[in-house]
């Protein structure tokens, strides 16, 4: 649990508000043509979106799944046409 102390006017506030675990990419390689990634630390409820772009600025969904708690693995063709390829992950609750 975070707590969160204000201080403002001589009174001090608390706040607690619960942090949602993030996910860990624990492994990305290159295999056959294909990048590769396992999400490691991934919350037990909720749902774990990833999005690829290959300039930073336009993203898309690539993949959407419902999580348990356990590792994800994951893999996505390599596009040639593109300099590079980035990706992010998304915890949705």
């Amino acid at each position: 649990m975070l707590a969160q102390y204000q201080r403002g006017a001589g009174l001090e506030r608390s706040r607690l508000g619960v942090m949602t675990r993030l996910p860990v990419v624990a492994s990305a390689k290159v295999v056959n043509d294909l990048f590769q990634m396992t999400l490691t630390n991934v919350p037990s409820s909720g749902s774990i979106a990833i999005e690829a772009s290959d300039n930073l600025n336009a993203w898309q969904q690539v993949a959407f799944t419902d999580v348990t708690g356990s590792n994800l693995d994951y893999s996505f063709p390599v596009t040639t046409n593109a300099p590079g390829q980035f990706y992010r992950v998304k915890v949705v609750p």
